[in-house]
């Protein structure tokens, strides 16, 4: 007796990325319905119960950068994820992840890969060549509003250590098209892949009198400013941004090797006021934070080029073993959950 299909969608709905598609090959009624968008959508829900970290490295070893996909839960490491079209050091920087979609940024372009299902959509850019002090800041991103996910691309002068803002534009995947945006007078500074919470991509930039936060939404292409938060110069001369739990984070550190305390601040997606989630205290040997798993619990490199996941309430730390280099400074870490979204074309 065959099952009803509404039992065999709550059954395949529940599985791994991996097991789906093994299972696309049982028969064509399979196969059509994992590819259907709507088993897709929901299988996603599912899976954003499942989350992983992405931690980009430089190997001592191999030589190559690589990027490993390590458990949110345990740290533990489950693979090591090659990267197609790499250069022949591997060099590429992680621009973001969204629903299971990766952005990948190196010597041969930006590109788009599903590494749970293989899928990789390598993007043209139609550009002359530019001069040596030009650099690319980016962002990468989905907003539900109009169910696209777009690619952000700012290029600016590297000196000063800025990224002096001279041209924005935006790459639609429904469209597969670029289209020139309004630029926004300031200066990208710190960290130039931009950080998504709810569609939106933000940055830290210079706005002339004060250091801001300088948005764009996905949903209109329309770049903003918000204020950080009261900052003090004890806090720290270096700031980094990422997101936890659909929360807008701000790390705040001194880029000193020697000794360095770490200041975090959450904002409140309604209102967007900033509150001080935590303080850690100068401690020798630590460099700086590059990510946070769960509210409180924040991941650090020290002055060895090793990884530990500190508990602000606790005090306490553990090292994450990866094959990495002595030189700390090319981990960087993103949330990644597995799935089945496609990358159209």
């Amino acid at each position: 007796m065959e099952l009803p299909t509404e039992t065999i969608t709550e059954i395949l709905v529940r599985l791994p990325v991996r097991s789906l598609l093994r299972c696309k090959c049982v028969c064509r009624s399979w196969r059509s319905l994992i590819e259907d968008p709507c088993f897709i959508a929901e299988h996603l829900k599912w899976s954003s119960c499942n989350r992983f970290l992405f931690t980009r490295y430089y190997s001592d070893s191999c030589s190559k950068y690589f990027i490993s996909l390590l458990s949110s839960e345990t740290l533990e490491v489950l693979r090591r994820i090659e990267i197609p079209y790499a250069d022949r050091s591997g060099y590429f920087r992680i621009i973001s992840s969204s629903n299971g979609i990766v952005c990948l940024a190196s010597n041969h372009g930006v590109s788009l890969a599903n590494p749970a299902t293989g899928d990789f959509k390598l993007l043209t850019v139609d550009d002359p060549p530019r001069p040596c002090d030009i650099l690319f800041s980016y962002g990468f991103g989905y907003n539900r509003r109009i169910d696209d996910y777009k690619l952000i691309q700012i290029s600016g002068s590297t000196q000063r250590r800025r990224n002096r803002i001279n041209r924005a534009r935006v790459f639609s995947l429904n469209t597969g098209m670029w289209r020139e945006i309004t630029s926004p007078q300031c200066d990208i500074i710190y960290k130039f892949e931009g950080t998504v919470v709810e569609g939106i991509v933000h940055w830290i930039a210079n706005g002339g009198a004060s250091e801001v936060i300088l948005s764009l939404d996905l949903a209109d292409d329309k770049f903003g400013q918000q204020p950080l938060p009261d900052i003090s110069a004890d806090d720290g001369n270096f700031k980094r941004l990422c997101v936890c739990d659909e929360s807008l984070i701000l790390m705040v550190y001194s880029d000193s090797r020697r000794v360095g305390g770490i200041n975090i601040w959450v904002r409140n997606s309604h209102d967007l006021q900033w509150t001080r989630l935590a303080s850690i205290q100068s401690m020798v040997g630590i460099w700086r934070p590059v990510g946070m798993i769960r509210m409180g619990d924040i991941l650090i490199e020290n002055n060895y080029g090793k990884l530990a996941a500190f508990d602000a309430n606790t005090g306490d730390a553990r090292y994450i073993c990866i094959d990495a280099t002595n030189h700390p400074v090319q981990f960087d870490f993103l949330p990644y959950v597995e799935s089945l979204v496609m990358i159209k074309r």
